[in-house]
């Protein structure tokens, strides 16, 4: 949601169309009666698939080449959004479907959601006043980069997978801290998530990548 406040906040609200809680065949839908310049989608991905839910909670995971195929037929297209972690793997199959032109921004890494709100909103503030063309599209994102580097910020650019707390059977080791301290620790004396834990909550947000 905050990604389309973001959006919202940038963009003229007659140049939108917002699909909350979208199906598959929402996007199918909407592509029917408007030609997007840029397409977001916000979510989440498993081996290879945007999972879309709808309002009816449905879960559905579509293969990169199904989405490639639908957004192929868009002609006017000239910059896809993936706001998931790890999206990269569907980025580079819709990269054989789309135009050369059309610029594709997806992520290589976990994200932390407030660094991809964070991203995605100076990204579209960067976009905003151009021309969108491959060119410019390449600029902004390159300047974003650039500003969510800054060694000054509080959530940067980068890969928090360094930093992270090992994974054992699916579960974070919670051992010890980004100093090496034990772990902090609930009433009941088992380790729990903690905001002031490096390893937790790493200060390195994600990396979005272009195509």
């Amino acid at each position: 949601m905050s990604e389309m406040r973001s959006f919202q906040k940038v963009f003229p609200s007659e140049s939108i169309m917002m699909l909350p809680a979208a199906a598959y065949e929402d996007l199918v839908s909407a592509l029917n009666v408007v030609d997007p310049e840029i397409l977001h989608l916000s979510g989440h991905c498993l081996e290879g698939k945007w999972v879309f839910e709808g309002d009816s909670r449905e879960v559905s995971c579509v293969p990169g080449r199904k989405l490639g195929k639908l957004l192929s037929t868009v002609k006017t297209l000239n910059c896809i959004v993936l706001s998931g972690c790890r999206s990269i793997g569907i980025g580079e199959t819709l990269r054989k479907y789309v135009p050369k032109r059309v610029r594709i921004v997806c992520s290589s890494t976990k994200l932390n959601n407030t660094f991809a709100s964070e991203f995605c909103s100076e990204f579209y503030r960067q976009l905003e006043k151009k021309n969108w063309n491959a060119g410019t599209i390449d600029d902004c994102y390159l300047n974003t980069k650039s500003m969510l580097s800054c060694s000054s910020r509080e959530l940067k650019f980068g890969d928090p997978s360094k930093h992270l707390h090992v994974v054992v059977d699916g579960v974070p080791l919670l051992d010890f801290n980004h100093l090496g301290e034990p772990h902090e620790v609930g009433p009941d004396g088992v380790p729990i998530y903690s905001q002031s834990c490096r390893r937790c909550n790493p200060k390195v947000g994600g990396v979005f990548t272009m195509l």
